[in-house]
């Protein structure tokens, strides 16, 4: 990455009534949320093209999205703590 693009905030895209929200972590995740063209509009809630269902508000997929990033950071970061202090690997 040449610093060009930062990530972990929410940024928005698209025109008009096409509106999408992207939420970068690194190259680890890629978050997405999404207007649809229904009448009332749904929002969908995706992680690295996993879909997290549609939504009645930008809000509530939003808090879907981060809700499940917390949940599967949280044992990745401890697993990342574990290898930090002791890297080693097998030998055979």
């Amino acid at each position: 990455m040449d610093g060009t693009l930062r990530g972990g905030r929410w940024t928005r895209s698209g025109r008009g009534s096409c509106e999408i929200w992207s939420l970068l972590l690194c190259d680890l995740i890629r978050a997405q949320v999404s207007r649809g063209m229904e009448n009332p509009p749904a929002w969908s809630a995706s992680i690295n093209a996993t879909d997290l269902g549609k939504h009645p508000s930008r809000t509530a997929a939003m808090d879907r999205v981060e809700a499940s990033i917390v949940s599967q950071m949280r044992p990745a970061l401890a697993d990342w703590v574990v290898f930090q202090v002791n890297p080693k690997r097998p030998t055979r």
